[in-house]
């Protein structure tokens, strides 16, 4: 049954009328309707604005509960992007800081206003509201730049999916929006099932997610048959495969949607407090997984049933090649779009460079697997007390006649930042080197680094770099830097 309230609210991104506070070509709508048009249309910008809340929001909540990470701290060394020189005072990074959290709040805000005007008359929507909302969108993800840039560390898996997505949100036409969205998150899980399909993650990962599961139920690994392990452990990333592929086609997207709620919350039992325990931020980002999907279906499903019940076409997708765009239709093709559709291609097909070290692990989706680089970090037992506390309290103590103690870096970031630590052996060399230059003697820090494991072998090549000047030449090969800031004191967390 259908609403009599008219279509959507003037100046909102599915408004016929072009709103008057904003430039030529830079409109957020991407079709126009007719006047009369009904409650369908108001459900498509209710699923627009709940994507702006959920983004907004989710970002400022990853972002709250891995805090540290984002200051200038000192606890866990700290390895810009670009290099040394190019780091931000203290002051200028709690302003971005504070800027990026602002106008986090205020995108969240503009999408609350939004859904009321949906549901209300007369429309309770800001003036100007659409360039704002650009505005605000365009600022975050400036800031979010200008953060990582200060600190590889802060390029968490959900910091660049999410940033993906502010920036989709910001530039593209609601069509496309919510299209491209989804085709994010399907290279996601297709990507991250890739990087499991080896050897080594039924190895290791595989029994160790299984054995998460398990726990959280009250079961160990012991207690599931030999023959039956191998098919468990491989559940994962055939789920995450079959939802990926699902999601692509309108007949299997339902049910891909429903899977996907299923693995993402075996996921948080998995690696919740009553299975592996891992950081909040995790579980978050599992979360966000279970309202974004079905979300982003349903967006497009509304797309479809507007463009149907109405006549009003829309531009071709995979839910509506059957009816051609027409003379209604209006399709943003700005600049602003362009570039957006552009660095979305860029990073679902940048994954394909990984196995040649041209695109890290987590920005490749490599999740929870074997595959990746390995680095170990030891240093010499005669100088485990010159350490800074955070280092010292995650050093394994020395047994007697024993020369080196193993440096746990992952949990020394957990510790101090509430973040796992980056997997690539370039940010890991620069924690590394940071760790030799908080000993009087250099030489005392060893690195054991392992390549990435052959697919179908599992085997890999392995190297041991010890002190500071091979640690320092063998980061030097890589692209982008990997040197963290000199020093101002001795022991000082890494400086």
């Amino acid at each position: 049954m259908q609403e009599s309230a008219p279509g959507p609210s003037p100046g909102s991104p599915l408004s016929h009328s072009k709103p008057a506070d904003l430039p030529p070509g830079e409109q957020p709508a991407a079709y126009s309707q007719p006047a009369d048009s009904p409650s369908v249309w108001r459900q498509v910008e209710r699923h627009l604005a709940g994507l702006q809340l959920l983004v907004a929001a989710g970002l400022f909540l990853l972002i709250a509960v891995t805090w540290r990470l984002w200051t200038p701290q000192t606890a866990f060394p700290r390895i810009p992007l670009l290099g040394p020189q190019y780091l931000l005072p203290a002051t200028g990074e709690w302003l971005v800081l504070a800027v990026l959290l602002l106008s986090l709040g205020c995108r969240a805000v503009l999408a609350v206003l939004r859904l009321l005007g949906t549901t209300a008359e007369p429309a309770r929507t800001v003036p100007g509201s659409p360039r704002l909302e650009r505005a605000c969108g365009l600022i975050s993800c400036l800031c979010l730049v200008l953060l990582v840039a200060g600190d590889q560390h802060r390029l968490q898996a959900w910091a660049w999916h999410l940033g993906l997505l502010s920036l989709l949100i910001v530039l593209q036409p609601v069509p496309r929006l919510f299209r491209l969205s989804l085709y994010l998150t399907a290279s996601i899980y297709v990507w991250s099932a890739w990087s499991k399909m080896d050897v080594t993650f039924f190895q290791s990962a595989g029994p160790y997610l299984v054995g998460g599961l398990l726990k959280s139920v009250g079961l160990s690994w012991q207690d599931v048959p030999a023959a039956a392990r191998t098919a468990l452990c491989g559940l994962l990333p055939a789920a995450e495969l079959l939802t990926g592929v699902g999601l692509l086609w309108p007949r299997t997207r339902r049910l891909a949607v429903a899977g996907s709620c299923l693995m993402h919350l075996a996921l948080l039992l998995t690696l919740g407090p009553w299975g592996l325990g891992h950081s909040a931020g995790v579980l978050l980002w599992n979360v966000f997984f279970l309202v974004q999907n079905p979300l982003l279906a349903s967006g497009l499903t509304r797309l479809s049933q507007a463009a149907a019940e109405q006549g009003t076409a829309v531009p071709a997708t995979a839910d509506n090649r059957h009816q051609p765009a027409g003379p209604t239709a209006v399709c943003s093709t700005t600049v602003y779009s362009t570039a957006a559709s552009s660095v979305l291609a860029v990073a679902v097909l940048w994954p394909l460079f990984e196995p040649w070290g041209l695109c890290d692990s987590w920005l490749s989706w490599n999740l929870y697997s074997s595959r990746s680089e390995q680095v170990r970090l030891f240093v010499r037992s005669d100088v485990r007390q010159q350490l800074s506390p955070a280092a010292r309290q995650v050093t394994d103590e020395a047994r007697p006649g024993q020369l080196w103690c193993r440096l746990r870096d992952d949990q020394w970031s957990l510790q101090t930042t509430g973040a796992p630590v980056l997997p690539d052996s370039r940010f890991r060399l620069g924690v590394a080197l940071a760790i030799a230059r908080m000993v009087e003697q250099p030489e005392a820090v060893r690195v054991h680094r392992s390549s990435r494991a052959g697919r179908l072998t599992g085997h890999r090549r392995q190297e041991d770099l010890y002190g500071a000047r091979a640690i320092r030449a063998a980061l030097n090969r890589h692209w982008l830097n990997a040197e963290p800031p000199a020093p101002h004191g001795r022991a000082g967390g890494g400086k």
